[in-house]
């Protein structure tokens, strides 16, 4: 499987009182994701509803190319941004707005 990695540095501004998720999505140049990431930010280490104002943390990515990406060449885009899943019926869902940083 191909990967491409990726660092983020998150500079905190509030301690946030929901556990999110990150999304980190590489896209061609049709809009299409061709490799991602989805997980806690800093592997959880520590839970962001610890993180301290004015704090930087680092946040290492390997983005899984998906089938449709394994081969592409050209122009791509990174979008990145958190969420807050909820459990819906025993399923994973999405709560609230996404939070887009990136586009």
């Amino acid at each position: 499987m191909k990967r491409s990695i990726s660092t983020l540095v998150w500079r905190v501004l509030n301690t946030p009182d929901t556990s999110y998720r990150v999304f980190t999505h590489l896209l061609n140049a049709d809009g299409i994701v061709i490799a991602q990431h989805d997980g806690f930010p800093v592997s959880r280490h520590p839970a962001d509803t610890g993180w301290v104002r004015d704090e930087y943390m680092i946040d290492p990515y390997a983005l899984d190319f998906l089938p449709e990406g394994k081969d592409y060449r050209g122009p791509a885009r990174l979008e990145i941004g958190f969420y807050a899943p909820i459990r819906v019926n025993g399923f994973a869902s999405l709560a609230g707005p996404i939070i887009s940083f990136c586009r």
